[in-house]
């Protein structure tokens, strides 16, 4: 993870919005991307002008889109061969996301819509989707809802993050990113832990 939060934040750097949105695909590919330097590094450019709030949230909802559905066709192509390399090669633990095969079978759409929310476990549950030949456009259908909610959200916090921290702390862009962010993800850890076990355990 850290050293996914440094490549990040160097190629935002270099690229700008082009590392964002690189930073969204993977994270909806299942890849383990910190959501939260991503939105705060989205925050600074909104903060900036240097795109509308509206472009900041279709760029995140666009990556995260990007990502899922090339989780879904790895999953309903590559089968579970797929998943097992995405699971040896990410070193994710293996009966955690058997807990989310054994979810998303039990709750279906409504898993895609609750695990967007819900924290890790949200972009594994595309493989899944795929594996069960979901219905491609109600896959869509769903990924593209709650993707967009959910960047609306975020995309609006990391904003207003980077605004108070300029306004009342005076600190500038990037730093204020990194400083605040470790508050936040330490606060979105803990709460993300919580209720995706809490949800898993249903």
């Amino acid at each position: 993870m850290r050293s996914i939060t440094r490549l990040i934040t160097l190629l935002f750097k270099k690229y700008g919005i082009v590392a964002i949105f690189l930073g969204f695909s993977l994270e909806g590919l299942g890849i383990p991307v910190p959501m939260e330097l991503l939105f705060g590094l989205m925050g600074k450019l909104v903060a900036d002008g240097e795109i509308p709030y509206l472009g900041g949230v279709l760029l995140a909802g666009a990556g995260a889109l990007l990502g899922n559905i090339a989780g879904y066709l790895g999953g309903l192509y590559g089968g579970r061969p797929f998943v097992r390399f995405l699971v040896g090669f990410l070193r994710l633990p293996l009966e955690r996301v058997e807990r989310f095969e054994r979810w998303f079978r039990k709750h279906g759409l409504m898993a895609i819509f609750i695990g967007r929310w819900a924290g890790w476990g949200y972009a594994q549950i595309m493989w899944f989707a795929g594996i069960t030949r979901l219905e491609f456009w109600r896959f869509l259908a769903a990924t593209t809802a709650s993707n967009l909610a959910w960047a609306s959200f975020w995309t609006f916090a990391g904003y207003r993050v980077i605004h108070y921290a300029r306004q009342f702390l005076g600190l500038p862009g990037v730093l204020a990113v990194l400083l605040l962010l470790l508050g936040v993800a330490a606060a979105l850890a803990y709460f993300y832990k919580t209720k995706t076990d809490h949800t898993l355990g249903d």
